[in-house]
């Protein structure tokens, strides 16, 4: 009501204001009738400037945010392996990009504001220069005169309240025009008869993506460039790839949210999708009001999200706190209840984008129970996810995006391989979807180099020797701190000698994040010595072995010890000095893989 009562009132008091002058001083008015132009000309110009700027601000914001989720939810996957510095030079580069333009676009509004005050004062010094005259020409009096100016100075505070509301409303049409883009997407996916295919032809595909590209409006490159592939019924597909390779694309283009610019996708069930938790959610409404609401907004009737509805509360399990309003909801609870309300409406196809690691321990635990009961059921699945252990355990295929291309399409180890490969920027070593060797002993760099290393490492030591360099080597050769459970994989040490110490042990221990020391050896325990080590001299330890601990996080601690006159001595120890994710598609109970053979059968033992 403010913004037309503005612009609505300040008009009639521009235009008055220079009626009036007329009924003044005819020659006197004609300042008025020169400065309200100019004045119009300034405001409506920059307006007129700086609407396609904010256009590109909100672009260019829209960049900066996407970037910032990609890297909040895959956070764990960019520091198993390194990539800290990119993306925060990536960034780095989206957020100076929109820095920039917010600069820009603000030193053109600013302009504003001074250039219709200098108009209006200058256009005041020759009303009064002007008035002076005639009043010392007896043709006004000075009462006339003060009117004029006071005419001058409405005029004044209207335009720059009228200025500053067309900035405003400037902002608001670039976003208005932001959500108004989105909404307007025509949706060009078939959506099949879900109870006449299904009963008809229970082996047709569930999803299939057909020669599908994707490009942004005022992007430079497609997003996505020629993908196919299908689910089919009953499959559960997971998708991968680093930040920004269209992997939350594709799901988008699933639920209709976003239309491929070429290529054609069918769909053969209702989909219910994981996606942005809670992003139906009225702040000011209570929890069931939001239950309601988000059932309806999915189509279903008030009497079937009755139905739902225990299901839904039993699943959030948030008590009484469901007849409050969300706004004073902790975050757990908020994504509890958006978790509970999209998960039981029985879809045909879910979408999974980062969206079971929600809530705490045991909602995880509840979360991953009822994404089993759907593979258990035959429902076809979707699974976007940076926690690369999930995905080896829940997919029967993967799918594997770089760059807004389809890398490789088959089974979950060979294609978390590869995707390993891709993060160390070894896509060069990659053809045809297979593993390729490659050498990590180029000596180019040190070898720890490669890894993140715990900036509060607990180091010590005499100083007699010093652990100079160290690495973890995957079974392709490559260094990664990500390891496969139940692939061969190698620790070394390299140790340069400040002294001459007889007999130095080499080793390394695996602890939890809590401190539980899971597993460890050291050259004393497997009968492998050195006997003396020189000043100077420079030996590399080399640790061989299979990883058949459970998937997860853990801490590597490696030093070089020994004992002298049977006392014990640490000459340099490095505590937790890099994290290592263990990636598992088995999991057992505890810390530790027995490799059971399990067989079982009928009838009495023999």
């Amino acid at each position: 009501m403010t913004v037309q009562r503005l612009f609505l009132r300040s008009p009639f008091i521009v235009f008055g204001a220079m009626i009036m002058s007329f009924t003044v001083d005819a020659k006197a008015a004609l300042i008025f009738v020169v400065t309200i132009p100019l004045l119009s000309i300034v405001v409506f110009g920059i307006m007129l400037w700086t609407m396609p700027l904010y256009k590109k601000v909100q672009a260019a914001l829209d960049q900066v945010l996407g970037l910032t989720r990609e890297n909040l939810t895959g956070v764990r996957v960019i520091r198993a392996f390194n990539k800290e510095e990119e993306e925060l030079s990536r960034y780095q580069e989206k957020n100076e990009t929109l820095t920039g333009l917010q600069k820009y676009v603000g030193r053109i509004s600013g302009l504003m504001n001074p250039i219709t005050y200098v108009i209006v004062n200058v256009s005041i010094i020759a009303l009064l220069y002007t008035g002076a005259i005639r009043v010392d020409s007896g043709i006004l009096t000075q009462g006339q005169i003060v009117a004029l100016v006071n005419y001058m100075s409405q005029i004044l505070v209207e335009l720059v309240k009228l200025a500053n509301l067309i900035i405003t409303v400037t902002k608001a049409i670039a976003c208005g025009n932001r959500v108004q883009s989105v909404l307007e997407v025509q949706n060009s996916m078939e959506l099949a008869d879900v109870e006449q295919k299904i009963e008809t032809d229970k082996n047709a595909p569930a999803v299939v993506f057909d020669h599908v590209c994707l490009t942004y409006a005022g992007a430079g490159s497609e997003s996505l460039t020629d993908i196919s592939f299908t689910a089919k019924h009953g499959e559960t597909i997971g998708i991968i790839g680093t930040n920004g390779s269209g992997k939350s694309t594709i799901l988008k283009i699933i639920t209709g949210v976003l239309s491929p610019t070429s290529g054609e996708v069918e769909i053969d069930g209702r989909i219910s999708a994981l996606l942005e938790l809670g992003a139906g959610f009225n702040m000011e409404y209570t929890g069931i009001e939001n239950v309601y609401l988000n059932g309806m907004m999915m189509g279903f009737s008030r009497e079937e999200m009755d139905a739902r509805l225990d299901d839904i509360l039993k699943f959030a399990d948030i008590g009484e706190f469901v007849h409050q309003p969300c706004k004073t909801y902790s975050s757990g609870m908020f994504v509890r209840l958006a978790f509970a309300v999209a998960i039981n409406i029985d879809p045909e196809i879910l979408i999974v984008d980062e969206a079971l690691s929600v809530g705490d321990v045991f909602f995880q635990a509840k979360c991953y129970k009822k994404f089993e009961d759907f593979k258990a059921q035959g429902k076809t699945i979707l699974f976007v996810s940076h926690d690369i252990s999930s995905v080896a355990k829940y997919c029967d295929r993967v799918i594997l995006l770089n760059k807004g291309d389809k890398l490789a399409e088959g089974n979950a180890k060979d294609m978390i391989n590869l995707y390993k490969k891709v993060l160390l920027k070894n896509s060069d070593k990659i053809t045809g979807g297979k593993i390729l060797e490659n050498d990590a002993s180029d000596g180019k760099k040190l070898w720890k180099s490669n890894y993140q290393l715990n900036p509060d490492v607990n180091e010590y030591g005499t100083g007699e020797a010093e652990i100079i360099d160290f690495a973890l080597i995957d079974e392709y050769g490559n260094y990664t701190n990500c390891i496969q459970k139940g692939t061969s994989f190698t620790i070394k040490s390299k140790v340069k000698f400040l002294s001459d110490i007889q007999d130095p042990i080499f080793t390394y221990t695996f602890k939890t994040v809590q401190g539980t020391a899971v597993t460890g050896t050291n050259t004393m325990f497997e009968k492998v010595g050195i006997g003396m080590a020189k000043t100077g001299d420079t030996y590399v330890a080399t640790f061989r072995q299979n990883m058949d601990m459970q998937g997860g996080e853990y801490l590597l601690s490696i030093s070089c010890t020994g004992y002298v006159g049977g006392e014990f001595r640490a000459y340099h120890r490095l505590y937790d000095v890099v994290g290592v994710t263990v990636v598992s598609d088995k999991n057992t109970v505890g810390f530790y893989d027995m490799n059971s053979k399990v067989e079982i059968y009928c009838g009495d033992e023999d």
